[in-house]
């Protein structure tokens, strides 16, 4: 029936995408709750400390919930916060670990590195997420992620060209 409706407006249900819910159900679901009440402290070995717990909370919730991109949430709640200089080389490894299991985070990977510049020095680690996700992806002809990739590569190139990152 909702197939039929939809029609009648020449529109196309993704029926992966579309699910019917009895009513009432949960406004929210429980990864979220559960990932917003981290709070990420200013600095120090406990920022650290709350940046893993932040991430591995989310890797895990993204084991179950594979569609609601958990991970891009995650990396999302952080940008709120100032990242200690001593923790940078961490989170940025946290985010691109995360950015290689869902690359639409790598949209977030970018406002990081644009918020950090002063800190993001070396194209080492982004490079090898984004050639992880490329050479992953590429020849399963997954299009979305591949051109994630390019946007990041392109974009790294015109504000880091003497990176020489190709």
């Amino acid at each position: 029936m909702l197939h039929e409706v939809a029609r009648e407006f020449e529109l196309d249900i993704n029926d992966p995408k579309t699910e019917v819910m009895p009513l009432p159900d949960i406004l929210e679901p429980g990864w979220k709750s559960d990932l917003r009440t981290i709070t990420i402290r200013d600095k120090g070995t406990g920022q650290a400390k709350d940046l893993l717990t932040l991430f591995d909370r989310a890797f895990e919730h993204s084991k179950h919930f594979a569609s609601d991109s958990v991970l891009t949430y995650a990396a999302k709640h952080t940008l709120g916060v100032v990242i200690d200089e001593e923790n940078w080389k961490f989170y940025e490894a946290l985010l691109l670990r995360a950015a290689v299991a869902e690359p639409t985070l790598l949209s977030v990977v970018e406002e990081v590195y644009e918020k950090y510049a002063a800190l993001h020095v070396d194209n080492t680690a982004l490079s090898a997420a984004i050639d992880s996700i490329c050479s992953y992806h590429a020849p399963l002809q997954q299009g979305n992620e591949v051109s994630w990739c390019a946007m990041a590569r392109k974009k790294n190139e015109c504000e880091y060209p003497e990176s020489g990152w190709r």
